[in-house]
């Protein structure tokens, strides 16, 4: 991550807790016997439930706390041990590793995180506390798990409003929300085209603290146009970007599958790298990516027939960088250059 939109040189990074033993538990009924073919059968059901995760973590040995992510994670982690199952080893695929990253509306890459388990809400959890300035809306793949991991890590501060949702889940919008009926206007995504951000508080809490540039503290946890279809709990469905007209035609929610669209070509020989390798490639690859900043100023400059000057709030100007005040006064702007963030 940056050094302008970063909170500091150490960001929280809590993918070990995904795999952690538990002490040995007691237990007053015994737990049945465990075999391949019920942990198979386990893995490969996409209903299963969380107590026979549970079960079988505890049968293998292993923690049964956490999410039916975490369950999951842990059961196909032992699996990959030639010495504990070692025909369930070349039957079973391993699953998980990876990068997540966090782009903008417009397709900048900000954060980047390797992945050594399978992608969980606690590692978008992480990268969401890694920014300087939260962003005010968030669009992921798994909206509703994000927000209720990230409340629970930060006491229901981080998405205060509605449990990051467009509006009150109330029986009235889920019915209106079924029928496609509701709209939720957000005055505050026009402010996007401003044409120079607030000056932050000062003193202000970081989970309190206003947005320079949406100028609100409202945080938002949304699904992306791909996976809002899929939702079968009905508050879920306020999570929309149908919901918001202003959302769905401001916001590209597809910049993530976008780029993963351009690190597709590379796979190969990304898969054949060493760790070191790997993760230095993925950043020139990035770098490569993040140019499209250079190219629009360099149009800009074209049309307006001018140089123009980058501020420390990712915006362009006539005047240089230094000189840039605020619309409420005339101290300087200082501030990460951020918006709007989607896995």
């Amino acid at each position: 991550m940056g050094e302008h939109t970063r909170v500091g040189t150490i960001l929280p990074k809590t993918e070990c807790k995904k795999a952690l033993t538990k002490t040995t538990e007691h237990r007053t009924q015994p737990i049945k016997e465990i075999n391949e073919d019920i942990i198979l059968q386990i893995l490969d059901s996409k209903k299963c439930p969380k107590k026979d995760l549970q079960d079988a973590c505890l049968a293998l040995g292993v923690s049964s706390e956490g999410s039916i992510a975490d369950l999951t994670n842990r059961l196909q982690e032992l699996l990959n041990f030639k010495d504990v199952y070692s025909k369930l080893f070349v039957k079973l695929q391993k699953a998980g590793d990876g990068v997540l990253h966090f782009s903008c509306m417009h397709g900048v890459v900000y954060h980047v995180n390797f992945l050594f388990w399978m992608e969980s809400a606690r590692d978008h959890c992480d990268g969401l506390l890694s920014f300087k300035r939260f962003p005010t809306c968030y669009i992921s793949d798994v909206a509703g798990q994000v927000a209720r991991h990230t409340n629970n890590r930060t006491n229901q501060l981080f998405f205060k409003l509605h449990d990051g949702r467009l509006c009150s889940p109330t029986q009235d919008n889920t019915n209106k929300a079924k029928t496609k009926e509701l709209q939720a206007e957000m005055d505050r995504v026009k402010q996007l085209r401003c044409p120079l951000p607030q000056q932050p508080e000062a003193n202000a809490e970081r989970m309190s603290a206003k947005h320079p540039v949406t100028g609100t503290s409202e945080r938002f946890s949304l699904y992306d146009r791909f996976h809002q279809k899929n939702q079968k709990r009905q508050e879920e469905k306020l999570r929309s970007l149908n919901i918001c007209s202003t959302l769905r035609k401001e916001i590209n929610s597809a910049v993530a599958e976008q780029f993963d669209r351009e690190l597709a070509s590379a796979r190969y020989s990304l898969c054949q790298m060493t760790e070191t390798h790997f993760k230095q490639t993925l950043r020139v690859l990035i770098e490569l990516h993040n140019n499209i900043n250079t190219q629009l100023k360099s149009e800009m400059e074209t049309l307006c027939n001018a140089p123009l000057s980058l501020g420390l709030s990712g915006m362009l100007g006539l005047q240089p960088a230094g000189n840039l005040i605020n619309r409420h006064g005339n101290a300087p702007i200082q501030y990460g250059e951020l918006c709007l963030h989607q896995k």
